[in-house]
């Protein structure tokens, strides 16, 4: 649900309507990952894996240190929040979470992994907006259902 705000003109004093900008993938994830250190349910385990931070603006530097990523096992296209936990039957549970932008779509990487890890037998989601992670969330059991 977009928020409408109102602003005022500088020269006519007119207030118009104006539509709240879309949070972006960072904002969206860092309030997924504050409501889950209140709400998330104890036997479930959660991180973020930093693979797509920005490298050094020096290509040298970058290259260098892009070698050193990739000796260390950095996996191209991993989703951004990863899960485990044991359900209700005890089974061990793995759930992939990618979060995006309204006009976001997953790189071929990203595609690539999700399924790789789909013949894994783990869970891959995509969510647009915090309410979306959160309704993803309590399916999988991990929040707890809004009563």
């Amino acid at each position: 649900m977009a928020v409408q705000l109102k602003q005022r003109d500088l020269f006519t004093k007119r207030w118009s309507k104006v539509k709240a900008p879309e949070p972006s993938e960072l904002q969206v994830q860092m309030a997924l990952i504050e409501r889950l250190g209140w709400q998330a349910l104890p036997n479930c385990v959660y991180f973020h894996v930093p693979n797509g931070e920005l490298r050094d603006a020096d290509p040298v530097e970058a290259k260098r240190r892009g070698a050193k990523l990739k000796a260390m096992g950095v996996l191209p296209g991993v989703l951004d929040v990863e899960f485990i936990w044991n359900d209700n039957a005890g089974r061990l549970r793995v759930l992939f979470l990618e979060l995006k932008t309204k006009k976001g779509a997953m790189s071929d990487a990203q595609v690539y992994f999700s399924q790789r890890v789909r013949r894994l037998r783990c869970d891959v989601e995509t969510a647009y907006s915090v309410d979306e992670a959160t309704a993803i969330l309590q399916r999988y059991g991990i929040l707890p259902k809004q009563a």
